[in-house]
């Protein structure tokens, strides 16, 4: 019998990070699955059917322009939680309140779908939902986030983990978070479900990004990139502090690239960057269209992402899959899911970033090694495999 869900759509929005790719993915493999009966979106304030879900979905894995929600989105509530939100946090809260109780009342005629969350929070439901938790890092490391964002977390997930039948967890690393920190302590309600990889990320010849690699003044094979959000947990500071450390004459063939769009906590980063001197060159791209993103990922002679905490690190296999060598965190989830397909490092020690980043820039072995193995390691993720562990994790809620 097919399932009957209802999947929350509050992460697509333009522009896209993690998670929202992570919602998309899993709704265009749903979308397709023939095991999928009724499927909606909930947004802020409507139910969206499934013809209109499919062509949100399908705006967005083409880039399209216009809105990705409903026009009911903008609402005069809606807005004022965004603007609350960043300049009064305590009614901010009461209007984030206010919004999952309206979400909770849209889904109470409904409650013989499964509800999923792909992001954290759930609204109240008493029907079986389910819950991605992608990392505990406002526990673990609340120091990079917005004290309201963890606030809110910490006053809302305990909640919605215990209303949930199952929590997905997006690494085994996630999984053992959510025992250890006791936010869930029954082991059979969690189930590991990977990530996957868009089939867009792969090997370009130098033709085809030869315009892209113009634009910014780029060679191919010439430059050091990074991909992420502009955050402390990021730990970018690290990294261009790391990069500093290259030899001059490294460092002029070789500028470290910043590709993602604006965090918070930016003024002393960005005073960071700007005292960087020649030959080093540090460019910040800001957020960038997918293709031209696919491209300058192909055209990097090396992928840097040391983060402090992730629940994944998709970038890393998307690298990775663009036949770019990666080098990266050894702590976490970053050192489950790169295994031994990435060259890892202490992302603390200024001194082992530097080193790992003249590695891939010298030594041509191990560029081709990593290369290699990077490329058939990317093989492994998949956002089909990623739905159809889903759907088992759903089955077994009826």
């Amino acid at each position: 019998m097919a399932i009957d869900l209802i999947m929350s759509i509050d992460p697509l929005r333009q522009p896209l990070t993690g998670i929202g790719y992570y919602t998309l993915h899993l709704l265009e493999e749903l979308l397709a699955s023939g095991d999928i009966g009724d499927l909606r979106g909930l947004s802020p304030n409507t139910l969206v059917p499934k013809e209109q879900l499919a062509q949100i979905v399908a705006n967005l894995l083409s880039e399209s322009e216009g809105t990705v929600m409903p026009s009911k989105a903008g609402s005069t509530l809606t807005a004022m939680l965004r603007k609350s939100i960043s300049h009064f946090p305590r009614t901010g809260s009461l209007l984030r309140h206010l919004l999952l109780a309206k979400r909770g009342r849209l889904l109470k005629p409904f409650a013989n779908h499964i509800f999923h969350s792909p992001n954290y929070i759930a609204p109240p439901f008493a029907g079986k939902s389910v819950v991605t938790v992608h990392d505990l890092s406002h526990v673990r490391l609340p120091e990079t986030h917005p004290a309201e964002r963890v606030e809110w977390l910490n006053r809302q997930l305990p909640r919605s983990l215990t209303q949930a039948s199952r929590v997905i967890c997006i690494s085994e690393f996630t999984r053992q978070e959510l025992l250890e920190s006791g936010l869930v302590t029954d082991p059979s309600k969690l189930a590991v479900c990977y990530n996957g990889c868009d089939a867009d990320f792969h090997p370009r010849d130098k033709a085809e990004i030869a315009e892209t690699l113009a634009h910014f003044q780029l060679r191919d094979q010439g430059y050091i990139l990074s991909v992420s959000t502009l955050e402390p947990r990021k730990n970018l500071r690290r990294l261009v502090q790391a990069y500093q450390m290259l030899p001059a004459q490294v460092a002029a063939e070789f500028p470290l690239v910043l590709t993602g769009g604006a965090g918070w906590h930016l003024a002393e980063f960005r005073e960071l960057v700007r005292g960087v001197k020649p030959p080093h060159r540090v460019i910040t791209t800001g957020y960038l269209h997918r293709d031209t993103l696919q491209h300058l990922l192909c055209g990097a002679r090396a992928f840097a992402y040391l983060s402090l905490y992730e629940g994944f690190g998709l970038p890393i296999i998307e690298a990775m899959a663009s036949g770019t060598p990666v080098v990266t965190s050894n702590t976490g989830a970053l050192l489950e899911v790169a295994g031994d397909a990435a060259l890892t490092v202490d992302p603390l020690d200024l001194t082992a970033i530097a080193e790992g980043l003249m590695q891939l820039v010298e030594n041509e072995e191990l560029v081709a090694t990593c290369r290699q193995a990077g490329f058939d390691h990317a093989k492994t993720f998949s956002w089909k495999r990623c739905a159809s562990q889903t759907l088992e994790v759903y089955q077994s809620c009826r």
